[in-house]
């Protein structure tokens, strides 16, 4: 039985959230916005890349990314800092992001760090993010 009012209610709050939603879209229609991508997939279609450049452009920043932060990280081995966690305190201690703006932490340093492409790729991973170690040996 509570079981049954729980998913009741939760029902209930999902049509509301709908609702809401669409009348939030319907009110940014009415004062001329524009939603969704411009462009939708049909300029990606159109140019028949797919994805690629996008891909391309992925991996670009994550590599200018790992090639900025080696400098940093030949630092901190320089210090004796070389265990994961020691490496993830002091790059959130000097305030240096990841690459998507976010604290580190030991997995964001154990893959960006050990993971070097040709192993990632043996279990289907693309690389992309992974190659600090293609600039610097850390272990």
């Amino acid at each position: 039985m509570t079981v049954g009012i729980m998913a009741l209610v939760a029902q209930q709050e999902r049509e509301a959230i709908s609702r809401r939603t669409k009348e939030a879209l319907a009110v940014a229609r009415a004062r001329g916005v524009k939603l969704g991508n411009p462009n939708g997939t049909a300029a990606l279609k159109r140019a028949g890349k797919g994805g690629a450049s996008l891909r391309a452009t992925v991996v670009a920043n994550a590599d200018q990314f790992a090639a900025d932060l080696a400098s940093v990280i030949a630092e901190l081995k320089g210090e004796g800092i070389t265990s994961l966690r020691a490496i993830a305190g002091e790059l959130n201690t000097r305030g240096i992001r990841t690459r998507r703006g976010g604290c580190w932490h030991v997995s964001n340093v154990m893959c960006g760090c050990i993971w070097t492409p040709p192993y990632c790729n043996g279990f289907g991973w693309s690389g992309s993010g992974s190659r600090l170690l293609t600039y610097i040996r850390l272990l």
